[in-house]
């Protein structure tokens, strides 16, 4: 792939509102984010973000991986993280887009056992009202439903805000597995090195625990870590090892919030030999201690 052909990695947090910088769920109505980006949108992708476009209106061209689909009317796109995708709608489009962390959707994955069919991830799907069967008509209105919440949720400023946004987004993710049950497909991308880079994430979710060296990650992708090292940076703007150290520190953070497991506790499950070791760590990158940092969800509650 040349320079020319390069497909921009967009992270809402950093490029539209900043305010949501490493925020696990972002929400937003399509309108407001046309108004920042056009409603032609060129192809991009979201390296470490799944994306659920849902319009209500209004024609919407989508072309996702290596299909182009032509909408009229209400429908939802599901967007896998890392995944190349352009979006061009007309004046009258209305909808809302929701951005949900990977780390979400593979907990999700998970938690369910739903590995079948999913051991890559949640594939990419379009769904359109007009064409959904009669008997997965009221999973589509759970889906609707469970939407509505979410957007109603995200106008509070309660102090359980974000399990309750986490609860409903896993929901909302359940249902679409419902509603594409019978079809949900991957497709096959063009673009090598992003294939590449979706492979090793999706290795560092299984793997993220076990502090496996670079190399080990390199010999599975069968590629070296300098192109590794490469891809990352071309795709997501981050080199492998961080990408893993922000998994651990993902999950540090979901386990100090939502959870009443001790330090000690949280960090052997994480794999961390040393809590002294595990709590310089978390520091590096959050630049309070894990310690300090429930103190302070607590304080806020």
């Amino acid at each position: 792939m040349t320079n020319d052909d390069w497909i921009p990695n967009i992270d809402i947090g950093n490029d539209y509102d900043k305010k949501y910088l490493n925020a696990n769920i972002h929400l937003d109505k399509l309108t407001h984010l046309a108004d920042h980006f056009g409603r032609d949108m060129p192809i991009h992708l979201h390296a470490q973000y799944l994306q659920i476009h849902v319009i209500n209106e209004g024609e919407t061209h989508f072309h996702l991986e290596e299909k182009v689909y032509h909408v009229s009317g209400r429908a939802c796109f599901l967007t896998p993280a890392s995944t190349p995708h352009a979006i061009l709608t007309d004046d009258n489009a209305q909808g809302s887009v929701i951005t949900i962390h990977n780390s979400l959707v593979w907990n999700l994955i998970q938690d369910c056992q739903i590995k079948e069919g999913y051991r890559d991830g949640i594939p990419a799907m379009c769904i359109e009202e007009s064409q959904i069967p009669h008997e997965q008509q009221a999973h589509w209105s759970a889906f609707l439903a469970t939407l509505q919440l979410i957007q109603d949720e995200w106008g509070q400023s309660s102090d359980d805000k974000a399990l309750a946004l986490e609860t409903l987004v896993r929901l909302l993710l359940i249902h679409l597995k419902r509603i594409s049950a019978t079809k949900a497909k991957t497709s096959t991308s063009n673009f090598e090195e992003i294939r590449i880079f979706r492979n090793f994430c999706n290795l560092i979710e299984q793997n993220y625990t076990q502090h496996a060296p670079l190399n080990q990650y390199c010999e599975a992708l069968n590629i070296s870590e300098s192109r590794l090292n490469n891809i990352c940076h071309r795709v997501s703007s981050t080199p492998p090892k961080k990408l893993i150290n922000h998994r651990l520190i993902k999950e540090s953070e979901r386990l100090l919030t939502h959870t009443n497991k001790s330090m000690s506790q949280i960090c052997y499950h994480l794999g961390f030999q040393d809590p002294s070791y595990f709590s310089r760590f978390f520091r590096k990158y959050r630049g309070i201690n894990p310690k300090l940092f429930r103190y302070n969800l607590n304080q806020s509650s």
